[in-house]
């Protein structure tokens, strides 16, 4: 027995403009399992690829979290880079690399747009550490900064490359 829910939403931007973009989201489940499949047109948009790196501190230990990233123009679609459980840790490379689940997102390229990649961080206390950065979505390059979960400071990297319609 299989159950198929699909919606969709269309966001449009002053009276006679076309849409900017596209949302589709289908949630397939059976048994044992459920797959929530997201779809999305966006115009004008371009490739990020992203990279971090444990550059000061440890991991807090038996801290749970999640990496995330999302763009301004689709407030409620975050796509989750990496998500940790309980003492898994954080997975690393010998280099201090952060083994994402997922390294590519999309953003659009127009002004006041821009791409959040944040972290939360929790402990068994209480504890809470949340810091987010924005980068404004570029054709081509590289933009750098560093997110913050107490005394550990994660270089975050952004590559940027432009989708070229065919």
């Amino acid at each position: 027995l299989s159950v198929k829910r699909m919606t969709a939403r269309s966001s449009v931007r002053g009276n006679t403009q076309p849409p900017d973009s596209s949302l589709f989201t289908s949630v397939y489940t059976n048994k044992i399992s459920a797959l929530d499949l997201t779809f999305g047109h966006i115009v004008g948009s371009v490739e990020a690829s992203v990279s971090m790196k444990v550059i000061h501190g440890p991991w807090l230990d038996g801290f749970r979290g999640s990496f995330a990233a999302r763009t301004a123009s689709i407030n409620d679609m975050t796509v989750w880079l990496l998500e940790i459980g309980d003492n898994n840790g954080l997975p690393l490379a010998d280099d201090g690399t952060i083994k994402l689940q997922r390294h590519v997102v999309c953003a659009e390229l127009k002004r006041r747009e821009y791409l959040e990649v944040s972290v939360s961080a929790y402990g068994v206390g209480g504890q809470r550490f949340d810091d987010g950065l924005h980068f404004t979505p570029q054709e081509r390059g590289k933009l750098e900064g560093t997110l913050n979960v107490d005394s550990c400071e994660i270089e975050v990297t952004v590559t940027w490359s432009l989708i070229k319609y065919c």
